[in-house]
């Protein structure tokens, strides 16, 4: 157990927090705006697959990025359409949109790149890593990308914004009591679609690293319900930047413990379990202090 728990474990528990974090941040805006954001999973999906059809025809990462983030901002328009021009509900729409984007993906792959269950090729650029020559900086946040950056420094951004900015007390406000804000002039509508759209942004952005970091690839179902974890984080950090960065450290931790385990003869089917047992965990938990502080 020792040679599991140590820096490397920490060091990979970041690295692997970063997507959940980009999406919890993205459904952060959303929450804050009194929308519930299912479609998390499906905007960081096509995400995924945009970054890697589009580094895969232009043979460069950045393109790859900023595909995902165009086909993020896709389906954050179609979330929008239906819930706040044809008010649908919100989760049914997410969970149709899940469903949808999973499916088209699979059809995608199938019929651009002719394979099925997984694509790979040496065309798909990488984004570049950044590496330390200081040893402990090196194992702990060497060879990490530009995304891994964005993702923690957004943390202190979303701060300011939510608790120093007009728009983040009006995104405040829209959520607490949207008649409010429109008796003051204030469109609601206007502000949860902007909410949407960076939930879009960032969920696109959270698929590019998952396919542009390391392996240079798409699968089918590659998101594995990040999203849904990016959810949970939400819920278990109290919906606060801060308390979002915690929460999705601690998934990401108890992801590359899983992956750890597999590596000492664990069985795969108990290892694949930890992240969703520490998911449910958090929920658990999270309801517990609800109640406690509406009591």
């Amino acid at each position: 157990m020792a040679g599991i728990l140590n820096l490397h474990l920490l060091a990979a528990g970041l690295r692997l927090s970063a997507p959940i974090l980009l999406a919890a941040l993205g459904g952060l805006f959303t929450e804050r705006v009194g929308i519930f954001n299912v479609a998390l999973e499906a905007m960081m999906l096509v995400g995924a697959f945009a970054g890697v059809a589009s580094s895969y025809v232009a043979a460069s990462a950045w393109v790859g990025v900023l595909g995902a983030i165009l086909a993020g901002l896709v389906v954050a328009l179609i979330f929008a359409l239906f819930t706040l021009k044809l008010k649908s509900d919100p989760i049914m729409t997410g969970i149709a949109l899940n469903l949808i984007i999973g499916g088209f993906t699979i059809l995608l792959m199938q019929v651009i790149f002719d394979v099925r269950g997984m694509f790979h090729s040496t065309r798909i650029g990488l984004l570049p890593q950044i590496n330390y020559s200081n040893p402990i900086l090196s194992r702990l946040l060497g060879g990490n990308n530009v995304i891994f950056y964005i993702a923690f420094i957004l943390v202190p951004v979303i701060y300011v914004l939510f608790y120093h900015s007009r728009l983040g007390l009006r995104i405040r406000a829209v959520g607490e009591y949207a008649p409010a804000t429109e008796a003051v002039g204030v469109s609601p509508q206007k502000y949860q679609l902007i909410s949407i759209l960076i939930s879009g942004i960032l969920s696109g952005l959270a698929g590019a690293w998952l396919s542009l970091s390391s392996l240079g690839m798409f699968s089918e179902n590659m998101t594995a319900g990040r999203g849904f974890i990016a959810l949970s984080a939400i819920f278990f950090g109290r919906s606060t930047p801060v308390g979002i960065l915690l929460a999705s450290v601690f998934f990401g931790l108890a992801e590359a413990f899983a992956i750890r385990l597999q590596g000492v003869g664990v069985p795969s089917q108990l290892v694949l379990m930890i992240p969703y047992v520490a998911t449910v965990l958090s929920l658990a938990l999270a309801a517990g202090r609800w109640q406690d502080t509406s009591a």
